[in-house]
């Protein structure tokens, strides 16, 4: 029988080899790839590895066939950085060549705390350099699922998407933007509508801007269906017998974790609207933002022919 809190602590500190760092820092506005990973992987609760149920497989040979199992597991992998900032470059510092000469037109005002009128965010959505550690994980062990996403990849890039991103067509004629549907956050704690997805906001706080285009632009690159923007979906292959997470929807923890990288380098995830006061301490003078968006995963080893498998989730 396996000690699953023995394995668990033994896989993270022998296969990880990485520091954890719990303390919450703030730090310089970019951030490379290196210490995306090192300040991604300081959050230990994020990943939440633990057995889920058991698959069924069936294997044959010439002379006859017998029923194998394996262990199902679930975890959480940082498949994506989210950036969100005011106009000039993007803090993933190897992500810059990919913005605009040019930045985005900005109609806000500020003030020591942030800002106090509409505001315009650029958002990128860039695979996250982290993911190689867990298909590092997943390549040595058969308890670690691989990612969706490729490292590195951009996924949606707003300089690229400016009609959709800046105006709002074709999606604000969408009945979720008429109806203004999709809320993020509580009726007491409110961010604004998800619809339509575009980098225009109006906060009297900067750091909240930043997260509702960063859930935005989420939404848009893990949906379901292809909308009439320019970016690259996700998409679900993370290899055999592995269950994809969900799409991104806002409010729900079971679809998504937000960490922030920068201002302040978080070891702890949160979703965007679930605090009163959620904005304090985040405010940077740059306005630039960036957080790793973990996603829900599970898998098992392959032993044959799939059968079934027992999930003791649902």
């Amino acid at each position: 029988m396996i000690n699953h809190n023995t394995f668990r602590a033994a896989l993270l500190a022998g296969l990880l080899g990485i520091s954890l760092i719990m303390a919450v820092t703030s730090h310089a506005k970019e951030l490379n790839g290196a210490e995306i990973t090192q300040a991604t992987m300081s959050c230990t609760e994020c990943i939440d590895w633990r057995p889920s149920g058991i698959c069924f497989w069936l294997k044959c040979t010439w002379f006859s066939c017998d029923i194998e199992t394996s262990i199902r597991v679930s975890h959480w992998i940082p498949d994506l950085v989210v950036t969100s900032y005011s106009g000039g470059d993007s803090p993933f510092s190897e992500m810059q060549s990919l913005n605009s000469d040019n930045p985005s037109v900005i109609s806000h005002q500020t003030t020591d705390h942030g800002d106090t009128n509409a505001d315009f965010k650029k958002v990128d959505v860039i695979g996250n350099p982290a993911i190689l550690v867990f298909d590092s994980m997943a390549d040595s062990s058969d308890y670690f699922c691989e990612s969706c996403a490729t490292p590195y990849m951009p996924y949606f890039i707003s300089d690229f998407d400016r009609l959709g991103w800046a105006s709002g067509i074709p999606e604000m004629f969408t009945l979720d933007s008429l109806l203004g549907r999709r809320v993020m956050g509580s009726p007491t704690v409110r961010f604004g509508n998800i619809y339509p997805r575009t980098g225009w906001s109006i906060h009297a706080e900067d750091p909240k801007s930043a997260a509702l285009t960063a859930q935005r632009a989420a939404d848009l690159v893990t949906s379901d269906s292809r909308a009439a923007r320019v970016y690259q979906p996700v998409g679900t292959d993370c290899g055999e017998k592995c269950w994809a997470p969900p799409p991104v929807k806002e409010n729900d923890s079971s679809t998504h974790r937000w960490q922030m990288l920068t201002p302040v380098e978080q070891s702890d995830w949160e979703i965007f609207g679930t605090q009163s006061g959620w904005a304090d301490g985040k405010y940077h003078g740059s306005e630039q933002y960036a957080w790793s968006l973990w996603r829900p995963y599970s898998c098992c080893e392959p032993q044959g022919a799939f059968l079934f498998s027992i999930n003791w989730d649902e």
